[in-house]
């Protein structure tokens, strides 16, 4: 008799435990959000702007047609709905149906990329290169932890040319991606 009520009383803290489990992951997880809100002229960042187009040829293609066609800029509110602060890289993805291109985040003061804090919403400025359709802009964020990173930024160069490796120096690898709506212009 003891035995069987135990196991009822086990089984039924399984269940409970169960049911408080699959309550806590179906709830709404906090993220990040982009928001159009309207477009205007682009100020270039020239110290973002000069490393955006020392990546590759197809960049500074790419910003001379931007300079070309007006220097037009898409701004966006981005809410971070985390509890924790985060660094949004200072290179977007415009995205159109089937094609991406890099494109850099003007507000970016900065390689780092624009801070924003837990609960903040922060107003950023895209290059918005020309298209007739459909379009969307991608953005990828890691979290700051507000530390400095001197050290850390030391021991990711150091560590590997002592091992004889290749450095990696993309600070935003482990980024998490979130985009915009797509909008019809």
């Amino acid at each position: 008799m003891k035995r069987s009520l135990l196991l009822i009383v086990l089984g039924l803290c399984v269940i409970i435990g169960g049911a408080v489990l699959l309550g806590k992951s179906a709830r709404a997880r906090p993220r990040v959000i982009a928001t159009l809100q309207g477009f205007t002229n682009g100020i270039p960042n020239l110290r973002v702007d000069s490393w955006f187009i020392w990546m590759s040829p197809q960049r500074t293609q790419l910003l001379q047609a931007w300079f070309k066609a007006g220097t037009n800029a898409a701004q966006f509110s981005i809410a971070n709905a985390t509890t924790h602060a985060i660094r949004i890289d200072p290179v977007a993805q415009f995205e159109t149906l089937g094609h991406h291109w890099d494109t850099p985040v003007l507000s970016a003061r900065n390689f780092r990329g624009v801070y924003v804090g837990p609960g903040e919403v922060k107003n950023v400025q895209v290059a918005r290169l020309p298209c007739n359709g459909r379009w969307r802009i991608g953005f990828r964020y890691v979290r700051d932890d507000g530390k400095g990173h001197v050290l850390m930024d030391a021991r990711r160069e150091v560590v590997p040319l002592l091992k004889g490796e290749d450095i990696e120096l993309d600070e935003f690898r482990d980024s998490i991606n979130f985009y915009s709506g797509w909008i019809e212009k």
